[in-house]
């Protein structure tokens, strides 16, 4: 049986209004998706790798993606949907029935470190269902429509969900079944495994594991990256295997 990565990078990155697609902009001189990739390919649950692209991307992801990384594990690219949550399912159908454990992972979050790769894979081994996360610091506020403040929200039971988020293969792909059945649309992988009636772990993860989603977090990335220099997990810079 064996252990897959899902990385998602199939979108269309409107939001950083770069004119190019998040997943491709650079940090330490390589695209995003090239540190996320590399997490994966170094940590020693993974035995392959499904990287979920847009479709016309496919070519540029197998010439100036991919080489520049020094790969151990294979990769397969897979075709995206119109939604991250159609994305991750077109992966989990290519996946196939030998798969045991299935890690999910943001494209955007070059700053994942191997070793929270591993805990959530041990976690949902024992689980079924695990995601990494950190807890609210900040004081949390509801409001409505026009911004006017509804209520303050306790904080002590409120924790931030992050990637990867790893599930036993036949809860993940049981969850998407079913919300694909009933319609129902979420923000991450593990709100379906919610929805259909499995518990879901958290495990203690890292700030340093950023989503680039706007300017500002590219520009905190390249603060966070020689912080997360570490002898166990050397970050990946322009010109380790290869250029782009």
């Amino acid at each position: 049986m064996e252990t897959i990565g899902i990385i998602v990078a199939a979108g269309k990155g409107i939001r950083m209004g770069a004119g190019i697609r998040k997943q491709y902009m650079r940090l330490e001189g390589l695209p995003l998706l090239c540190h996320a990739v590399r997490a994966f390919d170094v940590c020693p649950e993974i035995h392959r790798i499904l990287l979920v692209i847009p479709e016309e991307d496919a070519a540029y992801c197998r010439e100036e993606i991919l080489p520049c990384i020094p790969l151990k594990c294979p990769v397969t690219m897979v075709h995206g949907g119109t939604k991250r949550q159609e994305s991750v399912y077109n992966a989990l159908l290519t996946a196939g029935e030998s798969v045991s454990l299935v890690a999910i992972h943001d494209g955007v979050r070059p700053l994942v470190h191997p070793r929270h790769i591993q805990k959530t894979l041990d976690c949902a081994a024992s689980t079924g269902a695990a995601v990494l996360a950190v807890p609210a610091t900040d004081t949390l506020k509801r409001i409505d429509d026009h911004f006017r403040v509804r209520e303050t929200i306790d904080r002590k039971e409120v924790w931030i969900a992050q990637t990867p988020q790893s599930f036993r293969y036949p809860i993940i792909r049981d969850a998407h079944e079913k919300a694909r059945q009933t319609g129902y649309t979420a923000t991450d992988d593990a709100e379906l495994v919610e929805q259909a009636g499995y518990p879901v772990k958290l495990v203690h993860g890292s700030r340093f594991n950023i989503k680039v989603t706007l300017a500002e977090d590219l520009i905190m990335a390249k603060v966070l990256f020689p912080l997360m220099e570490s002898e166990d997990f050397p970050r990946f810079r322009r010109g380790c295997g290869g250029g782009v």
